[in-house]
């Protein structure tokens, strides 16, 4: 691991924010979010990268931050949101980065929260609590990472990532030193998928973390987009198709995770995704014919190739026997339109 000198320490945070026609009034209460920050002895700069947005939303980004000195706007063609996050990482000048989405939310007392955990714990990455709700932030739910500080090390977080338990494999309810990581060293996103990026990001990262501080506060609220495009019915099954290649691509491209210790955890965790997503699908739209059969191919796709896996049999039987009609799917029970099965 590369580590920078204490004389680069500039108690700056970067904060990274893609954004792509996101409904201007969204972008607006993260920015105020971040413009209303009580971070009294240290300063910061916003990275927004537009990712190819339409001129009026482009128009309404530039005005706003017109008279905002530490906002910096760059501008790219529709490249996706790592390939943004790419562009936002070969620019950062500060001590502490951070990620946030365009249309949230981030408690005012975040920044100098970070900065003092960095500053007394010298970790490499703290992970803390957040908040979802409404966009009007009403029925708000607490999700904890932790209900108490303490520190862990490198492969107590690559299990909890794997399993989902703690952190999940978002980047907004973490932050990262760069006194610490040199950003020479930090991993580019992966643009070849188009979810759980930020997750094959931090498995990636992972080698570089040797130590990893959690904090029992919650500092960002993830807002409801009911009009997002992954939450459309008719993007369901689209969804579940790149969720499937980008599991693939994260147990695969993952250096870590070629480590034996990991890999049944790896290949736990990859089913397990795959398999409630699965299962949700089905079970919403089990009237729609071309969706069954569309939905059967694809369990039977993951099943086959999961099935063979050591360590993996028990916990397949375990999964398939809680839900009798699919039980008897793989069992064979169950057919394809030429009566083939899964089996």
């Amino acid at each position: 691991m590369a580590l920078k000198t204490s004389e680069s320490v500039r108690k700056k945070i970067s904060v990274v924010i893609p954004v792509y026609n996101t409904c201007f009034a969204h972008f607006r209460t993260i920015c105020e979010s971040i413009l209303a920050q009580k971070y009294s002895d240290g300063e910061y700069e916003v990275v927004v990268v537009d990712d190819g947005s339409s001129p009026e939303n482009l128009q309404a980004i530039e005005t706003f931050i017109s008279d905002k000195p530490n906002f910096h706007l760059l501008k790219s063609g529709h490249v996706g949101v790592s390939e943004a996050r790419n562009i936002a990482l070969r620019e950062v000048t500060g001590d502490y980065l951070y990620f946030a989405d365009s249309d949230d939310y981030i408690e005012s007392n975040a920044f100098q929260t970070i900065k003092d955990a960095f500053e007394e714990s010298s970790a490499d990455m703290i992970a803390f609590n957040w908040y979802t709700a409404d966009r009007d932030m009403n029925k708000r739910r607490l999700h904890k990472s932790t209900s108490k500080e303490y520190e862990i090390n490198q492969s107590s977080f690559v299990r909890s990532l794997l399993r989902g338990d703690r952190f999940m494999g978002y980047l907004w309810n973490k932050a990262f030193n760069l006194n610490r990581i040199s950003k020479s060293d930090l991993p580019s996103f992966n643009f070849s998928i188009q979810i759980c990026e930020d997750k094959l990001w931090l498995f990636e990262l992972a080698p570089l973390l040797e130590r990893i501080r959690l904090l029992p506060v919650p500092l960002y609220w993830y807002l409801d987009n009911p009009d997002s495009i992954q939450r459309k019915r008719n993007n369901v099954f689209e969804k579940e198709n790149r969720v499937y290649y980008a599991l693939q691509t994260i147990v695969d491209k993952s250096e870590i995770l070629a480590d034996g210790k990991y890999q049944s955890w790896a290949m736990e965790d990859y089913f397990n995704t795959l398999w409630f997503g699965m299962i949700n699908w089905s079970w919403k739209y089990h009237s729609n014919k071309n969706a069954r059969q569309e939905n059967f191919d694809l369990l039977c796709s993951f099943y086959s190739v999961l099935k063979g896996r050591t360590g993996l049999q028990q916990h397949i039987r375990w999964k398939v026997a809680s839900f009798p009609v699919v039980s008897r799917l793989f069992a064979g029970d169950l057919k394809r339109p030429n009566n083939s099965s899964c089996s």
